[in-house]
């Protein structure tokens, strides 16, 4: 139930932050998108590794939605780099797909055979 909390804070404010991000990019460049992500996921792990308390992750998840930049920044540059090439961008993209969802699939699954062990 805690952590269904943070994650609605966290898509809550993900509406807000999307289309500020987009205008950000678009003014300063696409690589200042896609730092800003995982600088800020290092962070709020960095406060997790610190203080593994459940406030905290409650906290770093709920203000995890700026770690989201970099799907969107990607999308961006790779439909950037297809100029009027719908097919070779939506390509590109399923690609892109693959390995998340190959990631999403072999995670847990490693993840459950370690902490069996």
């Amino acid at each position: 139930r805690m952590n269904s909390r943070g994650m609605v804070a966290m898509m809550l404010s993900n509406l807000a932050i999307a289309p500020t991000l987009a205008k950000v990019s678009d003014a300063l460049g696409r690589k200042s998108l896609l730092l800003v992500s995982p600088t800020w996921c290092f962070a709020l792990r960095l406060v997790e590794l610190i203080w593994p308390r459940a406030h905290v992750l409650l906290a770093t998840t709920s203000l995890s939605a700026l770690a989201n930049a970099t799907p969107q920044g990607v999308m961006t540059a790779v439909a950037e780099l297809f100029p009027g090439d719908a097919q070779g961008a939506g390509a590109a993209l399923a690609q892109l797909q693959l390995g998340t969802l190959f990631g999403a699939i072999v995670g847990p699954m490693l993840g459950a055979s370690l902490a069996n062990r």
